[in-house]
Parts: structure tokens; sequence; C-alpha cells
């Protein structure tokens, strides 16, 4: 690991520290995607799911012993629980990726447009459980809006689908609604952020 190379308490170990945690909640994120397209059993991913979750906390301990402080946790020690899980935003993007699963087994559609969408999905989850392991505002706000990103381009690839009649208006409005909420939870939770560093560069001031 790219930390070890560097000083306890310097800047940058800490960056390479912050960088492996949020990792951690990309691949747990990763896990939760596999059990929503029903790729991998529950047991196989509750397991994943606690692997990750004690690696974080080595991660969370090394952190600490290198800065004397670390984040106020979320979730106690020990529950496998990943804070970002309990999002509202987090949910819906899954629920986005079990609609289009559903979608996937019902309606043929052209592979690449398929694959397009699966990776729209896919993408909104993992960069909202990455960016909220990340430290700074700034650096959330970078995934948050990669995460907007693909949910727009989500809403704009079922238009397109419907455009071409590979599926009905009425049947992508579902699918629709669930990018929207994303969408408009993703604007705030990035507007509040920037809104605290506003209030940082003016305290510093």
């Amino acid at each position: 690991m790219r930390a070890n190379t560097r000083k306890r308490g310097s800047p940058m170990r800490s960056a390479y520290l912050d960088t492996s945690i949020a990792s951690t909640h990309e691949c747990a994120a990763s896990l939760d995607v596999c059990l929503a397209r029903q790729v991998v059993e529950v047991g196989t991913h509750n397991s994943g799911i606690a692997k990750l979750w004690r690696v974080r906390g080595m991660l969370l301990g090394l952190k600490r012993a290198s800065a004397n402080q670390v984040r106020e946790e979320s979730a106690p020690y020990g529950t496998s629980m990943f804070p970002f899980a309990g999002l509202d935003v987090y949910q819906a993007s899954l629920e986005g990726v079990r609609w289009t699963d559903a979608l996937f087994r019902e309606v043929s559609l052209r592979a690449r447009g398929k694959q397009k969408l699966d990776t729209a999905t896919t993408g909104t989850v993992l960069n909202i459980a990455e960016g909220h392991g990340r430290m700074t505002a700034a650096d959330q706000n970078r995934f948050m809006r990669t995460a907007e990103e693909h949910a727009f381009q989500t809403v704009l690839l079922l238009d397109l689908m419907a455009a071409r009649r590979e599926i009905p208006e009425s049947r992508i409005a579902e699918g629709k609604a669930i990018q929207t909420r994303v969408i408009s939870m993703l604007h705030k939770w990035c507007a509040k952020n920037g809104q605290k560093n506003e209030n940082a560069v003016d305290d510093d001031g």
C-alpha cells in the first residue's frame, strides 16, 4: 500500500489512506449492485461486505494512528454496515439498478444500448458510495457530480430507446422518475457541500 511509503502524519499518507477507505466503499457498492442484479447469492454478498468492513476498520485504525483523529462513524464498528448504505440517495440509485435489471429481463434491447444503460446505472451507485467515503466536501462533490452525470445519462438513454420505439413511453416512466429523484438529491447534496466550502473560506478570511 502506497501509504506505507510515506512518513506517519504526512498529508500524503493521509490522502492515500483516505483513497483506500473510499475504495472499500466502492467495492461494497459493487457487491450491492451484483446482489441487485441477482448475480450473487445473499450469503456471498454478506460475506464479502463483512470482509470489506474489516479492511475498512483496519484502514481507519491506520489513519487514527497516523493523524490521531478520524471522522466520526455513522455506524458502530463491527456491524458490517457501510455508512453510505443508509443514504436515501444510495438506496434510490440501487432501486434504479433493480429497475433496469427487470427491464432487461422483459424487453429485448440492442446490445450496445443495454451495455450503456447498465454502465450508467452502475456508475451512479458506485460514485455515490465512493464519494461518501471521501473526507473533504470538494472531493465528495467531485464523485457526486459524476454520479449525477450517470443518472442524467440514464434518463437520456431511456428517452432515446423510447424514441426508437424499443420501449413504450409508459414503460420508461418509472425508471425516469427514479433517476430524477436521484438527480434531485445529488444536486442538493452538492449544493450543501458547496455552501460548507464557502463558509470555510469565509472563516479562514
